[in-house]
């Protein structure tokens, strides 16, 4: 069996988890960016960024056509 396998060298390990979505660790304090979120997406963005270890303000504003949906600015202050 051991004649059938390969072994190679060089190959960086992926890293774990899946990718981040919103880009918390890149951001430095003042800097913001803007999602479409949910009521429930909204709320859930300052416990993804408390997981992280940073702290975070956000603004919404309604989207019109969808009753659902807002347009959510985040800012990293810590």
């Amino acid at each position: 069996m051991e004649e059938f396998i390969k072994i190679e060298s060089g190959i960086e390990i992926p890293p774990r988890g899946r990718p981040a979505i919103y880009p918390w660790r890149k951001m430095e304090v003042g800097d913001s960016f803007e999602v479409e979120t949910t009521n429930k997406t909204r709320r859930g963005l300052y416990c993804l960024a408390h997981r992280v270890g940073i702290k975070i303000t956000a603004r919404s504003t309604k989207i019109w056509s969808d009753p659902l949906l807002f347009k959510t600015r985040v800012w990293r202050i810590a």
